[in-house]
């Protein structure tokens, strides 16, 4: 019985890692319109690292957005980039374009119309619904 509940743990945690990527796949191409999306992230790069559309890097100036878990790993370089984050804390942030974090196991989205137009950011039909 121990062993049954532990695969299932194990295969559940598998299937929502590969669900949360392709939900970041999907909304990155979209506000991109971009087959490849060069990104700077400061936690969890393992959700990354199979995906075909989310290229990581190691230097934020190169990234065209950054995920950040913490606004404090923000480094002081690369503060003219758009900042996307992880918690609906760091999302109340004035810098931040949005937010995907997960709230009673749904996930969440909520993106800036301001802060998506000023870094010339396309907002599509279907993401139009998280904008505030």
């Amino acid at each position: 019985m121990k062993i049954v509940f532990i695969l299932l743990t194990f295969l559940t945690i598998l299937f929502g890692k590969n669900y949360e990527l392709q939900l970041y796949e999907t909304i990155f191409s979209q506000l991109f319109n971009s087959k490849k999306i060069k990104v700077f992230v400061d936690e969890n790069r393992g959700l990354f690292l199979e995906s075909k559309i989310i290229i990581l890097t190691d230097d934020c100036k190169k990234a065209d957005i950054l995920i950040l878990h913490h606004l404090y790993n923000l480094p002081l370089n690369c503060q003219d980039k758009p900042i996307f984050t992880t918690s609906y804390r760091n999302y109340l942030n004035e810098d931040v374009i949005g937010a995907f974090y997960w709230r009673k196991g749904r996930p969440q989205l909520k993106l800036k119309l301001q802060l998506l137009e000023k870094f010339n950011m396309k907002i599509t039909k279907d993401l139009r619904k998280y904008v505030r």
